[in-house]
């Protein structure tokens, strides 16, 4: 029994031996190829090809783009500054010179392509105003094709023309700031044109206010020019006049008008009226009655049996008249003829010294 196993693995040996023998060229050359296989597969793990950077010079808020590839590895991009400092994989944004180099995972550890250089350039905009109509004597905002988040603004414009209705509106490049969401000014990322464009103005709301007044009854004609602007106010260096001399209400007698006037606005004597929708508050021009106190005398008369009364009368010094006027009785209402006593006192009338009748005036 140990003999025949003995002699099984003696033939099994055998045969194998005469197995490799027969075979050994297609052996060695399957072995052969596996190890030029494992070879090649570490030589070449890793390895970076194609890597292209598009373009050199990159405005500020564009993104570099970048082209490469790695045999059986996936890639990935580093950036740091050309003057140096640590890589990282955050893509640079601000403006500045840098260096990219694309890494691979080889077989033994990390591989990297060759360093290229590029920069991020200021980018190049037109600023302009953002409004199409804006309320005149107002600034327009600013607007601009910016990068990320940035937002623009100007602290002045240039406009051709503000006595007309629409003119060119230029943004003042000296005025101009531009910053990120964080509020940090990123003016230095951008090269900064103007535009000029056309806007147009919408008119500016003001109430202007007349002055009420009264006066006493003088026989000269009465009236009170006087105004201001209550409510809004007025633009650039505009003033507002009357829009005719005479434009007000002037009255003589006794009684009461509206006192309002016409306007227009006007700057260095261009009219500029049409920016302004004015509303006009009225005042009251009043004259009223003259107070006049008139004298009679205490008079006696001996019974006769004829009708008595008297006519004698005076304008008292406190209470005169207007010059060229005079009193004269109308109606003589004190009349006695039996013995008694009555009031002297008559109904007046007030003429000038064409008979004109100014009585309503006092």
């Amino acid at each position: 029994m140990l003999y025949q196993d003995y002699k099984a693995k003696i033939n099994r040996r055998v045969k194998i031996r005469r197995l490799l023998r027969k075979y050994r060229v297609p052996i060695i050359c399957t072995i052969s190829a596996i190890i030029m296989l494992v070879t090649a597969f570490a030589i070449t793990k890793g390895m970076i090809f194609g890597d292209r950077l598009a373009n050199n010079k990159i405005e500020y808020g564009n993104k570099p783009s970048f082209t490469a590839n790695a045999v059986f590895s996936d890639v990935r991009y580093e950036f740091c500054k050309a003057s140096g400092g640590e890589w990282s994989t955050e893509v640079p944004v601000h403006m500045g010179n840098y260096k990219m180099r694309v890494v691979a995972n080889g077989l033994f550890g990390e591989r990297f392509s060759e360093e290229q250089s590029f920069s991020i350039v200021p980018r190049n905009i037109y600023v302009t105003a953002k409004e199409k109509a804006i309320l005149y004597g107002e600034k327009p905002t600013a607007t601009a094709s910016l990068a990320f988040d940035d937002k623009v603004y100007c602290r002045d414009f240039t406009f051709d023309d503000t006595t007309k209705k629409t003119t060119a509106v230029t943004p003042v490049k000296s005025t101009i700031t531009i910053k990120d969401k964080s509020g940090k000014d990123v003016t230095h990322c951008y090269n900064v044109m103007v535009k000029p464009v056309n806007i147009t103005f919408t008119p500016r709301d003001i109430v202007i206010t007349v002055e009420s007044k009264e006066t006493t009854y003088n026989g000269e004609f009465f009236s009170h020019e006087v105004w201001e602007v209550t409510d809004g106010s007025l633009a650039y260096e505009d003033d507002v006049v009357k829009m005719v001399e005479n434009s007000f209400p002037s009255i003589k007698g006794v009684g009461s008008t509206a006192n309002k006037g016409e306007y227009f606005v006007v700057r260095n004597g261009v009219d500029v009226s049409h920016h302004y929708n004015i509303t006009q508050i009225e005042g009251t021009l009043t004259i009223n009655k003259r107070p006049v106190v008139i004298i009679t005398p205490d008079k006696e008369f001996t019974y006769t049996g004829a009708e008595r009364y008297d006519l004698e009368n005076w304008v008292s010094e406190d209470t005169p008249l207007v010059d060229g006027h005079r009193v004269i009785i109308s109606d003589i209402v004190a009349r006695l003829i039996p013995v008694g006593e009555i009031e002297n006192r008559h109904e007046y009338s007030i003429i000038d010294d064409e008979e004109n009748n100014f009585t309503d005036n006092y």
